[in-house]
C-alpha cells in the first residue's frame, strides 16, 4: 500500500498555488435576435463603440452601426450563412479601419481589405476609420459651396438605415 507524507501533499499544494494565474479577462458578447439580408440584430453587446468590429462565433465578422438601448445592429463582413438566432457574439475592441496605400492600386481585396488576387501581403501607410462619427454641419458646407456656384434652394436626398427608407427634403440658405 502506498502511503503518502504531509510534507508531499504540502508541497504540491505549494507547487499548485505558485502556478496558479489570477488573470481575469473581461469580455463583452452578446446573442444574435435576428439576422438577414447581412444585416444582425444583436442583444447585449452593451459597451460596444460605433464602428467597431464584432466577431461571431463561426468566425463572422461584423461592424457594429446602429446603436441602440435594447439592441445592436451590425452589417455583416462576408459570408454570415452559418449565423443563427441565438448565437454568440463577442465585441473585439477593434474599430474597423482600412490600410492606405498607393500599393493597393491595381490589387484585388475582400472587404476587409485582405488581398486576394494571390499576389501577396500589401504593406500599408496608415489607416483610416471606416466609420467616421462627428459633428457635420451641412447648413454651412452646403452654404459655403453652393453659393460660391451661385445655387440657392437644393434638393437632397438620403438613406436612414435605421427605417430603411429614403428621406427627401430642401436646403435654403438665407
Amino acid at each position: 500500500m502506498v502511503t503518502i507524507r504531509a510534507d508531499e501533499i504540502s508541497n504540491i499544494i505549494r507547487e499548485r498555488i505558485e502556478q496558479y494565474n489570477r488573470e481575469v479577462k473581461i469580455v463583452n458578447t452578446g446573442t444574435v435576435l435576428q439576422v438577414g439580408d447581412d444585416i444582425a440584430r444583436i442583444y447585449g453587446l452593451d459597451e460596444v463603440m460605433a464602428g467597431e468590429l464584432v466577431e461571431f462565433e463561426e468566425g463572422t465578422i461584423g461592424i457594429a452601426l446602429n446603436l441602440e438601448s435594447n439592441n445592436v445592429g451590425v452589417v455583416l463582413i462576408g459570408d454570415g450563412l452559418m449565423i443563427q438566432e441565438g448565437s454568440s457574439v463577442k465585441a473585439t475592441g477593434r474599430i474597423a479601419q482600412i490600410p492606405v496605400s498607393d500599393a493597393y492600386l491595381g490589387r484585388v481585396i475582400n472587404a476587409l481589405a485582405k488581398p486576394i488576387d494571390g499576389r501577396g501581403e500589401i504593406s500599408a501607410f496608415s489607416q483610416l476609420r471606416v466609420v467616421r462619427v462627428g459633428n457635420l454641419n451641412l447648413d454651412d458646407f452646403f452654404k459655403s459651396s453652393l453659393e460660391f456656384l451661385g445655387i440657392g434652394p437644393v434638393r437632397v436626398l438620403w438613406f436612414d438605415f435605421r427605417f430603411n427608407r429614403e428621406i427627401s427634403g430642401f436646403l435654403s440658405f438665407g
